[in-house]
């Protein structure tokens, strides 16, 4: 009885881990934090002085980070993350003399910690749906980097908390996966990773994330274009596969969010110990954001008047957004996908006002991707990759069009600009 009294004990005790974290209680808050609307004079003071090609960058990168509006969607995701890690800093108390017994044992032995922080969860759905954005906006709500003072710890000595760790999985490699997890980490902390050798063992990369991870008391994980995993079921033993992400979940000790397209959840419902291990704060499917009409018809204006078009006077008509309304039928992702192109054309024509034409003309540049988008989630979720078919429009000169509109997205797309966030002001502009 004893023993179940201190157990009680240490779950209320106060815990500092989780107090830095100023996690937000309601709805309402979340949403007025979350959103990130631009005001004109706040993109017309970033584009001062650029000359065009440099000024449809910036208006890209603005558009691609600070620009957001929150839904229900993304009110669960927040409330998914804030549980995962809630939860999971119950166990890891730096307040306990304990906890710090049990990370030096886990370090310096084989030893597993008697109380585990480990659960795991998925988002998926096709490209284009705003997952990753979603996700981002999310953990930009919350403090991802914290230092706590000596009095904070059972040891009395100074710890770095780092909240959540974000990395893109850009191979199927497991090597490669995880020193991405341990660059990042040291580029939180202002560090270089640097190894002797990369002739190392996946074995000895998984004890060093978790080395890193238990040293400075993270809180999540997150692997974003995880499909990649999928590709393990090659034989290939530096290949990712199922044994490959129950391993992480085994050893890493906290939460693991994987962000992919459908592919990713195949390959997860494939093995049952993955699927139980996945599915525990998060098993979902994203669908695409839809907002009510009002709302919508403001943030046209916004993203027209204020983000593409913020040196023209005229600002979008009301038969301009009813058109605009009709073809993005309340979804945010063909809405910043037609934006994007009326961007590009614009730039290209030199228009520098919004007109009917300029908004025809984009809408039939991605209309076949768009009819695709809205065909129905049994279509978004076949592996498109099977049947390599094209999209394009057969015209020759609408094939040429889109293809030169793709190449300048390309290349907006690698030029890595410093914007910082603070900088501006968020929220609607009239």
């Amino acid at each position: 009885m004893s023993n179940y009294f201190e157990q009680i004990e240490k779950l209320v005790a106060p815990n500092p881990l989780l107090k830095a974290l100023n996690l937000i209680a309601n709805k309402k808050d979340f949403m007025l934090q979350s959103k990130v609307l631009l005001k004109k004079a706040d993109v017309l003071e970033a584009i001062k002085g650029k000359n065009a090609y440099e000024a449809v960058v910036l208006k890209k990168k603005l558009m691609d980070k600070f620009f957001f509006l929150p839904d229900d969607e993304t009110w669960a995701v927040y409330c998914s993350l804030k549980n995962a890690i809630s939860t999971g800093y119950l166990a890891k108390n730096i307040n306990d003399e304990a906890y710090f017994k049990q990370i030096n044992e886990k370090l310096f032995s084989s030893n597993q910690l008697s109380k585990s922080s480990s659960s795991g969860g998925y988002l998926c759905g096709p490209a284009g749906y705003g997952k990753t954005m979603t996700v981002e906006r999310v953990l930009n709500t919350i403090p991802q980097v914290i230092e706590h003072n000596h009095q904070a710890t059972a040891t009395k000595t100074p710890l770095i908390q780092i909240v959540w760790v974000k990395v893109t999985c850009s191979t199927s490699s497991k090597k490669a996966t995880l020193r991405s997890i341990l660059k990042e980490v040291h580029c939180l902390l202002g560090s270089i990773y640097s190894e002797s050798t990369k002739n190392k063992s996946v074995d000895h990369y998984l004890k060093e994330v978790t080395s890193v991870f238990l040293q400075y008391s993270v809180g999540i994980l997150v692997i974003d274009e995880s499909q990649w995993f999928s590709s393990g079921r090659r034989a290939d033993k530096d290949g990712i596969n199922a044994s490959f992400l129950q391993e992480i979940y085994n050893e890493f000790n906290v939460p693991v969010l994987l962000i992919g397209t459908p592919i990713l959840r195949d390959a997860i419902v494939d093995s049952n110990a993955t699927q139980r291990r996945y599915e525990q704060f998060m098993s979902k499917n994203y669908s695409c954001m839809t907002i009510d009409k009002g709302t919508i018809v403001e943030v046209i204006k916004v993203l027209f008047n204020n983000y593409i078009f913020p040196e023209s006077e005229e600002k979008i008509t009301k038969a301009q957004i009813n058109k605009v309304l009709a073809f993005c039928r309340g979804n945010m992702s063909i809405l910043l996908k037609l934006a994007e192109k009326v961007l590009v054309l614009s730039f290209e024509n030199n228009d520098k006002d919004i007109s009917s034409e300029l908004l025809d003309y984009a809408m039939d540049t991605i209309k076949m991707d768009v009819e695709t988008f809205f065909n129905g989630e049994r279509n978004y979720y076949a592996d498109d990759s099977k049947n390599g078919t094209s999209k394009q429009s057969s015209k020759p000169l609408e094939k040429k069009a889109v293809n030169k509109q793709k190449l300048l997205l390309e290349k907006l797309s690698k030029v890595d600009g410093m914007i910082d966030i603070n900088s501006f002001d968020s929220g609607v502009s009239k």
